[in-house]
């Protein structure tokens, strides 16, 4: 799971969700789903409920999507991809970096707004 070469961020989804005023409701529902769905990847790691993580990836990976958040919609995509042939601690280093990924891009989205 490395890909420096996607931007973290598309400027221009951000661009259009700024000028459309939407992007303080979509920043407040993917602060919120991302919360509660890194918090269910790590349960369904633990518990090792590869549905479930291939569920919440899905999901996250999407809404990730949604506001031009490129590596880390790239990152969920992998864990996804992954639910059912990667290794317990595989997926456990995808939700390590997932963490991190999300920090950096709430970051930057935070200064977009």
């Amino acid at each position: 799971m490395n890909d420096t070469n996607t931007a973290l961020v598309d400027a221009e989804t951000v661009t259009m969700l700024r000028e459309t005023g939407a992007f303080a409701e979509v920043m407040d529902l993917m602060t919120r789903s991302m919360s509660g769905g890194l918090d269910l990847l790590e349960h369904g790691i633990a518990t090792q409920n590869r549905e479930q993580v291939r569920r919440v990836a899905h999901r996250l990976c999407g809404a990730a999507n949604q506001v031009g958040a490129l590596r880390l919609g790239r990152a969920w995509r992998e864990v996804e991809d992954g639910a059912f042939d990667l290794s317990i601690d595989e997926l456990g280093s995808g939700h390590d970096r997932l963490c991190d990924l999300w920090t950096q891009t709430r970051r930057v989205l935070e200064v977009a707004a």
